[in-house]
């Protein structure tokens, strides 16, 4: 209870930012390959793979990030998490091939939002005994309502400002939004003594 259910409203905005935007990918897809500024002509395979090599290095990096977590905390990693999204997505914005999107959005970025990602359950699992399966259920349902969400947000700034504007856009947003979520990741308080 208490301050434990802020900690899952963070985690819930990290899930919906993280799995949001990794499986909004696709909308960045069909911009890349239409792109003529890109200075190697995209592939469809090659743009596809800066995807897919950004979400499993989310998900493979996650192995050593339960490590960081219980040796610096959840804050602490998860901060470093949000700046190197942002920063991995804004530098991609800049990208003039598909080399560098492997170097910003899949390496950067994908080792960024694995540093977010792999906390969220472990920081709200800490937070609660009786109503922990009801907490982490409600955290991790964040990346249901942002695969739904912001794959329409997504969508719209690729179609208002360009790819390279929208990664910007949504290197400032979701720096923020995870930068405050990760914020609110402190140690629970010590269990009163028996």
């Amino acid at each position: 209870g208490g301050w434990g259910w802020v900690v899952c409203l963070g985690s819930f905005v990290i899930h919906m930012d993280v799995l949001g935007l990794q499986y909004s990918f696709g909308v960045l897809f069909k911009a890349l390959l239409d792109d003529p500024s890109m200075s190697e002509r995209s592939s469809h395979a090659g743009s596809a793979s800066v995807g897919v090599i950004s979400t499993a290095l989310m998900l493979g990096f996650s192995v050593f990030t339960g490590p960081l977590v219980t040796r610096h905390g959840g804050r602490t990693v998860s901060a470093c998490g949000a700046v190197m999204v942002a920063a991995g997505l804004y530098l991609a914005s800049f990208a003039q091939s598909v080399t560098m999107l492997y170097m910003t959005y899949s390496l950067i970025a994908g080792l960024g939002f694995s540093l977010l990602w792999a906390p969220c359950v472990m920081v709200v699992s800490l937070w609660f005994e009786r109503r922990r399966t009801l907490a982490v259920g409600l955290a991790v349902a964040g990346s249901g309502i942002g695969t739904l969400v912001l794959a329409q947000v997504c969508e719209s700034l690729v179609a208002s400002y360009g790819w390279r504007g929208a990664l910007q856009v949504l290197s400032v947003a979701t720096g923020v939004l995870n930068m405050a979520s990760a914020l609110t990741f402190v140690k629970p308080p010590p269990p009163p003594p028996p």
